[in-house]
């Protein structure tokens, strides 16, 4: 405002130089000028001399939970200098971005902390950056822009409902058979040993290794191999509408991923990009492999997920033998065993893993 304002007298005083026979306007003018090129001169000393640096305390952030990014701004020159900071952060999936202004007076040679407060919508990732740093003169006439390249990030987590899921005693007891063994414990799976170990009172007579007992004159036991396997497969695909992949189709997914872990059922959470030829699967038995699902999820961009999941899986693991398919679609609609589908979003997701009584 105030640079429209200088230049409207600028205009005036050239317009009264040819208007009339002035004589001083000459002076007048070239003296406004002269105070212009000097306010110009202080902004883009500012620009080049103030820093200004951002700060962070938590990388790891809850939907709807306010969270405060620090920016530091020190001035190291002797005359003041008036700032105004664009602040941004962006959803990395879908561009969403949020903006904020803050106006600031950084007084000579003065270091000052601005506190700017975010409230994320959306779970996934964000970047968070100083779109715009503006540098003007003592007087807030004129100002220069710098663009600061500095970007943090950070990670909403996506709300975790409580869900209403019985595991049946079919899924409960299903045999296992997986690709894999477990490196740090042993299983009832005779296709591999884990480990021989010497008798103890209580071994059952059928796992002695008698090759080894008799070379070495005393009972050896062998101990079978845990397999590494899902009685559960939760499938995501895009729908045949095409919808987008949205704030609820990943906490849906997180809830019933998280809710299967408590119930201590092994699964598989399955998807495939279409940028991608592969299927990508990941084994869900502990907290930390859960950590990595949703990692792995809150990367997804919009329209990155393939239709007709179940028919490629079949098709990619022809020898995988589970109790239960659970298929999610971006449109909100969850399919068990091939049943009915069920949709999660007509009466809030929420109250739908509340109400329902979903059985894998």
């Amino acid at each position: 405002m105030k640079k429209w304002i200088y230049l409207l007298i600028v205009t005036v005083t050239i317009y009264l130089n040819l208007l009339y026979e002035w004589k001083e306007g000459g002076s007048v003018l070239a003296a406004e000028i002269i105070f212009l090129l000097f306010c110009l001169m202080m902004a883009v000393f500012g620009r080049r001399r103030i820093s200004a640096y951002m700060k962070m305390d938590r990388i790891m952030l809850e939907q709807k939970e306010s969270c405060a990014v620090k920016i530091r701004l020190k001035n190291p020159m002797a005359f003041p200098v008036p700032v105004k900071v664009q602040f941004c952060y962006r959803y990395v999936a879908d561009g969403k971005k949020e903006k904020r202004k803050y106006k600031v007076y950084l007084n000579g040679r003065q270091e000052q902390n601005l506190t700017c407060e975010m409230i994320p919508k959306y779970c996934g990732k964000i970047e968070i950056q100083m779109r715009k740093v503006v540098c003007y003169d003592a007087l807030g006439i004129l100002g220069i822009t710098k663009r600061p390249k500095e970007k943090l990030f950070a990670t909403v987590m996506p709300k975790v409902y409580p869900v209403n899921l019985i595991v049946s005693n079919r899924t409960k007891w299903f045999p296992v058979d997986g690709e894999s063994y477990a490196q740090d414990r042993g299983g009832e799976d005779s296709a591999e040993i884990y480990d021989v170990r010497e008798y103890r009172a209580g071994d059952r007579m059928q796992k002695v290794h008698w090759k080894l007992s008799a070379r070495e004159n005393t009972l050896y036991i062998k101990e079978f191999s845990y397999p590494l396997g899902a009685t559960v497969v939760l499938l995501m695909e895009e729908d045949t509408k095409g919808s987008r992949v949205g704030n609820l189709f990943m906490e849906a997914v997180v809830s019933l991923s998280a809710v299967l872990l408590e119930r201590e059922c092994a699964h598989y959470v399955v998807w495939k990009k279409k940028n991608e030829d592969g299927i990508m699967r990941i084994l869900v038995r502990t907290e930390e492999d859960l950590y990595e699902c949703i990692m792995e999820v809150l990367e997804f961009s919009p329209n990155c997920l393939e239709q007709n999941m179940e028919e490629q899986y079949r098709y990619t693991y022809k020898n995988d033998i589970y109790a239960t398919m659970v298929k999610i679609d971006t449109g909100m609609k969850l399919q068990i065993n091939g049943n009915e589908k069920m949709d999660m979003v007509q009466d809030g997701l929420e109250l739908f893993f509340h109400s329902v009584e979903i059985v894998v």
